[in-house]
């Protein structure tokens, strides 16, 4: 997801001036764009002192920290940023990129270097990671002994190989040589308390790491403005309006796919393709009903989610999924029921990951082979 314009606190505009300006240009052509960003190009070097200013972004040391963002659907990526933000307010260099427009040849030269990277599909680095993770476990690849590094993973484990991208990317890492800055830390679906211990860890330990940046370097560099990304995160959503939903399958089709188009107001937000969209969702207060009373219990039991303590049905009704069975869920009913059905079912599924995971490390041993 994208902004119409970078977070207000990277530009050098208040937000009236800003507007201003905006209103001054919503109505001239490319060729008008490019005249006056030619003339205010040219009122700043008729300035007195212009000359002076110019060479200082020479003087400029590369970031001692490289951050790479590894993400899918944006989650890894927020996680950086909030690392990023971290290492910036304890005046550290720090270089915040995305996977897909690191110069990976280049690592061998790297002396700090965080990856926090989420896991698709079938344990598959995010796709803007993919030459990356090639490059790594490809005969190319060079040694790293002079590169510290930290790694921390995204997944989901419901999924059979939970936080596969992270785990590779640390492995290979410490394989080609780096020293270990931290061991990898592997984040659930609610991943954001296990996220900031992480951080927190790791600033600590670049504190003691990395050469302290000045403030002219940090606001010259231009490294914070690499990654740009809405403001809008599931902590602290945006409020929209659903103002189309239409049915578009057949009256007597047993699908039911539907177009649905959502008001952004003026929030600033515009989506490009590729961009992912998450909803805020909360179950049917009907469906928590009926699990509660299954389990023989009121509803207003206190319990804990994420260090908050909250009634039972509330906590199921907007903090918890329960309408998609899981493997981990059937294998526990399973499990705690006896079942003489289901049983057979997950032994089965276990032997088959077994199987699963010799298969993968041969195919790796294969690979490695012919690179």
């Amino acid at each position: 997801m994208t902004t119409q314009s970078p977070p207000s606190a990277l530009l050098p505009l208040n937000t009236e001036q800003l507007a201003r300006l905006q209103a001054a240009t919503t109505d001239l052509t490319p060729t008008q764009l490019a005249w006056v960003s030619g003339y205010f190009w040219g009122v700043l070097n008729q300035q007195p002192g212009a000359a002076a200013l110019a060479p200082a972004p020479a003087a400029v040391e590369a970031p001692a920290i490289t951050l790479i963002s590894a993400s899918q659907t944006g989650n890894a990526r927020r996680v950086a940023e909030a690392l990023r933000d971290d290492l910036l307010a304890e005046k550290l260099n720090v270089n915040l990129v995305n996977a897909g427009d690191y110069k990976f040849k280049q690592i061998a030269s790297e002396k700090l270097l965080v990856i926090v990277a989420s896991t698709q599909g079938e344990g598959e680095a995010p796709e803007e990671a993919v030459a990356l993770h090639k490059f790594l476990f490809s005969k190319k690849a060079p040694k790293l002994n002079d590169t510290a590094f930290a790694v921390l993973g995204l997944g989901d484990t419901s999924y059979e190989f939970f936080c596969q991208a992270g785990k590779d990317f640390d492995s290979k890492l410490a394989e080609l040589g780096g020293e270990r800055l931290l061991d990898r830390v592997d984040a659930d679906v609610e991943f954001q308390p296990a996220a900031a211990e992480w951080r927190a860890r790791l600033v600590e330990v670049l504190k003691a790491r990395a050469p302290v940046a000045t403030s002219v370097a940090v606001a010259a560099s231009g490294a914070v403005n690499d990654i740009h990304s809405s403001p809008y995160t599931k902590e602290a959503p945006l409020t929209a309006s659903l103002s189309v939903n239409q049915k578009i399958t057949g009256r007597d089709s047993e699908k039911d796919v539907r177009h649905i188009e959502i008001d952004l107001g003026d929030s600033g937000l515009r989506y490009q393709p590729g961009d992912a969209l998450g909803v805020w969702y909360q179950n049917d207060p009907e469906l928590v009903k009926e699990l509660v009373e299954l389990l023989w219990l009121k509803g207003d039991e206190p319990v804990t989610v994420e260090g908050k303590t909250l009634p039972l049905a509330e906590a199921l009704q907007w903090h918890f999924e329960l309408t998609v069975n899981t493997a981990n869920i059937v294998e526990n009913y399973a499990t705690l029921t006896r079942s003489e059905s289901l049983l057979p079912l997950v032994a089965i599924r276990r032997n088959y990951k077994s199987m699963r995971q010799r298969r993968q490390s041969l195919i790796w041993f294969v690979f490695l082979q012919r690179n």
